[in-house]
Parts: structure tokens; sequence; C-alpha cells
């Protein structure tokens, strides 16, 4: 695989320009958006070996084949200066097996819910490696979040004699269109009526976990306001901690007739709202 063909950019690319490439054709392949998770895991390969320096170098240096000598040292030989035996040793080729062959890493990107972040689940993998199934478990530990990388020494390709690669696990969230993550908290919209936001109430929505909570409005809330619910954020620590959710408010109007633009706010709101109980 070559990375920089895989993301369509040059050898000269920058690390803007390999990002931008990244992104764009990580967003069209997406597994959750229809694409190939195939496809989808090249991609953040190529990315992942051209923005890690030691793995860039590593590569690199798998493109040669030979190391490059002094000819003088190659008339050395030939004049009886050196034994053939010591340019050979001061060559590639007397380097021992050509580290093409070593066994290669392997990359994967596992998806998790929401709500397995927040149970820390265990769950049961199969990743394929060199055309067969490995099975590897998974403990969401508190400190994980989207992105992070996990490392299983041993897992990876086993092609050539020597140990084995290693395979790296990268954790991700499934989006669930209302949540989003920040470290340890969560953040969502919650739309409420202006009347409501003018006189201030009460309003129910729904958690992560699927229970029924509610959120106090204060009088005159504005657009945008932004409420706190303590402790029902992702984990972290050692000692059950959880971080906040976080609500932002956004302010709606339903159509108004003509009789109703002669009511008053509390009597439109008392309307509105005791037709819902």
């Amino acid at each position: 695989m070559n990375p920089w063909e895989v993301l369509g950019v040059p050898k000269t690319a920058t690390e803007d320009e390999i990002k931008k490439a990244y992104r764009k054709l990580a967003s069209k392949h997406h597994p959750d958006k229809g694409g190939d998770t195939a496809t989808f895991q090249n991609i953040q390969t190529a990315y992942d070996t051209l923005t890690n320096p030691s793995k860039r170098s590593a590569y690199e240096q798998t493109q040669h084949t030979t190391q490059d000598f002094d000819f003088a040292d190659l008339h050395d030989v030939f004049s009886n200066r050196t034994s053939f035996e010591d340019f050979i040793k001061k060559t590639r080729w007397g380097a021992g097996p050509r580290s093409s062959q070593r066994n290669h890493d392997v990359s994967a990107i596992l998806h998790f819910n929401l709500v397995d972040f927040i149970n820390c689940a265990t769950k049961e993998v199969d990743v394929r490696v060199d055309g067969t199934t490995k099975k590897i478990f998974i403990t969401l530990d508190p400190e994980y979040r989207p992105g992070t990388r996990l490392k299983f020494p041993g897992y990876g390709s086993k092609q050539f004699a020597g140990p084995a690669g290693d395979l790296y696990v990268t954790i991700n969230i499934v989006d669930d269109g209302i949540h989003q993550v920040s470290g340890p908290d969560l953040y969502r919209y919650l739309e409420i009526d202006v009347f409501k936001a003018l006189l201030g109430g009460t309003e129910e929505f729904t958690s992560p976990e699927g229970k029924t909570l509610s959120v106090t409005i204060p009088k005159a809330a504005k657009q945008n306001t932004k409420l706190r619910v303590k402790g029902f954020g992702l984990p972290y620590g050692a000692n059950g901690l959880r971080g906040d959710l976080y609500i932002e408010l956004i302010l709606k109007l339903e159509p108004l007739s003509d009789e109703d633009l002669n009511k008053t706010v509390l009597e439109l709101y008392n309307e509105r709202h005791s037709n819902r109980n």
C-alpha cells in the first residue's frame, strides 16, 4: 500500500494537505455513511503512516532495496585493498534480512455506541488479519475516548518468519445524532417554545441511557442559553465519577392565529402546555 496514492497526495504534500485529503476521503468512505470498511481502514492506515514520524520513516526505508555506498569502496575491492566480505558488510546486502520481510502491523477501527462508553462495556469483536478472523476482548476503560488507540502485541500479520506484527485498534463512537462528546462531558440541544423561555418552567428530555430527566428553564431564557445536568456525562477516573451533560436551549415559535395575537403571553403559555398534559 502506497499511503500517498491512497490519500491522493504527492510525496511533497504538507501536513495540512495530508490532513485535508484524509478528512475528505474519511467522510466519503466512512462505514456509518455506507462506505466500504476495508477502504476506510486503508485510508486510516495511510494517514497514520504519513503523520507518525517513526512509521513514515520505517515505511520509506522499506522502499529502498539497496543502501547507498561510496564507489571508492568498490574500487578498493578490485585493487585488493579491502576484502569483498568487508565491502558486503558495508552495504544493505550484508545487513541480513531486508526490513521489508518484517511482519507488518495491522490497524482497525472499532465502533461503540454512547451507552457502551457510559457502561464501560466489554465487547468481543472480530478482526480480520491475513485472511483469518481473530477474536479480541475490549473493555471500555473510563479514560477511553473516541480516538483512543489500543495496542495488541503479536496480533498483527504473521506472513514471514520472526515475531508477528502488532494490532492497533482505534476506538470510535457511533454518532447518535443528538450528543457531542468533549472529554468526559456531553453536549446536546433542546428545543423549547418561546413562551416557556419567557415565563420559565421545566422541560423533560431523555438521557443517553434512556432515562427521563427534567431541566429547569429560568425566566427570560435566551437563545443558546446553556444549562448543566451534573453527573450525566461519560465516566472518568477510578471512583465511578462522571462528567456533566450540557444542554443548549433552542427557542421555537409555533404559528400564531389572529385570535392568538389578542391573548397575553401567560394565556398562550397555559393553553399550549395544558394541551400537552
